[in-house]
């Protein structure tokens, strides 16, 4: 946290920070660098309402929080009779203080993959492309650890495999499927 002259304040926060962190605020002004989770965003916009507070996003779009941001937010913002958001396609080559042979070295990176290259040098959003499970979210699928009460149906499936190590997975049915 900071105070300039005029008595404005600045403050730094981490999407490390559990998702509470986020509520009960109020912000005259956000700026968000790099993809965070829907529920951050969601307390941030939060904070956001009464001040009619801007929220500028700048981020390479990888990462698991980078699908919510596709669907909810860059989708959104893309359509011709949106007028909240407006969306920014930049790419790695609009840098003015970066040299064309910095850029090139960065490029033949050989740990990038091809669906990373797209998005770390052109900002395309290509978090679908290596997916199994394209729909998959955090928030919705995956749930605190917990111990499922008797009366539910428990099982497990385990699939062997040759090669590489058998994966198994436990499952619990709740009485309403």
């Amino acid at each position: 946290e900071f105070t300039l002259k005029n008595g404005s304040k600045g403050v730094f926060a981490s999407d490390e920070q559990k998702t509470k962190a986020f509520e009960s605020t109020n912000y005259t002004a956000t700026f968000i660098d790099e993809p965070i989770r829907r529920t951050s965003f969601q307390g941030i916009r939060r904070g956001s309402i009464d001040q009619l507070a801007p929220i500028a996003l700048t981020f390479t779009p990888v990462g698991a929080y980078a699908a919510w941001m596709f669907r909810d937010l860059y989708q959104t913002g893309m359509r011709l009779d949106q007028t909240e958001i407006d969306v920014f396609n930049i790419s790695i080559y609009d840098n003015p203080y970066l040299s064309p042979d910095a850029i090139a070295h960065f490029a033949k990176d050989p740990s990038m993959t091809e669906v990373e290259r797209e998005a770390r040098l052109y900002g395309k959003f290509r978090h679908l492309v290596d997916r199994i499970y394209p729909n998959f979210d955090e928030d919705v699928h995956i749930v605190p650890g917990f111990t499922p009460p008797p009366d539910w149906l428990h099982g497990m499936v385990v699939d062997p495999h040759s090669v590489r190590p058998w994966f198994v997975a436990y499952f619990a049915v709740n009485p309403r499927g």
